[in-house]
């Protein structure tokens, strides 16, 4: 009885095996398909339209389309594809509907590319967001960032501990205000305010 346990349990033990090495194995496929995949090339499919690109000293126009990488731009059926990370990209400007959307590379900040979510009063506030909405919805709050001539002010840095008092402050600063936080109920109230201005 006790042989046929045994066996039992050796050869239950070497199918669980088996199975466990097929279990990591496909799973080992399945990463290497998943991580062969261009994820930063699929495209955004809410911001598309005619633009431009500022790529050196030259601009091109026509058609473009936003993936999450770069941007393609077809001009006279001829397809160019642009990385974000390109540093000779210098602007991108898309009308979307009607509203023109500029993404602006910060030179003096970072080097990489921001999108203008207002110029008001000698403020420019740029985010990292892709979107064409420039609506308090849609601002990326995280990377929010404050510039006025050559200063850039983060909204929001590792000392942060609330985005409406941050930008209140630095609004306060940059314009000489005397905004109070319990004005407002929440960022989105105050960016409201900034963006609508």
């Amino acid at each position: 009885m006790y042989k046929i346990l045994f066996l039992l349990t050796i050869i239950l033990t070497e199918q669980g095996v088996e199975v466990l090495a097929q279990a990591r194995s496909n799973a080992s496929i399945f990463t290497l398909i998943n991580s062969s995949r261009k994820k930063n090339n699929k495209f955004i499919d809410f911001i598309k339209g005619s633009g431009r690109v500022q790529y050196r000293d030259s601009t091109i126009s026509g058609e473009l389309l936003f993936s999450k990488g770069g941007v393609q731009i077809q001009q006279n059926q001829i397809l160019k594809w642009f990385s974000y990370k390109d540093t000779l990209l210098q602007k991108i400007i898309v009308n979307n509907y009607g509203d023109n959307v500029l993404f602006n590379r910060l030179a003096g900040y970072d080097n990489q590319l921001w999108r203008l979510v207002k110029d008001t009063l000698g403020i420019s506030i740029y985010d990292k967001s892709y979107s064409p909405d420039r609506n308090t919805s849609s601002i990326d709050y995280n990377s929010l960032l404050f510039q006025q001539d050559a200063m850039y002010i983060p909204a929001v840095t590792f000392w942060t501990t609330s985005t409406k008092r941050s930008i209140i402050k630095i609004v306060n600063k940059l314009l000489g205000l005397n905004l109070s936080p319990k004005n407002f109920k929440g960022k989105e109230d105050l960016m409201n305010m900034l963006v609508s201005n």
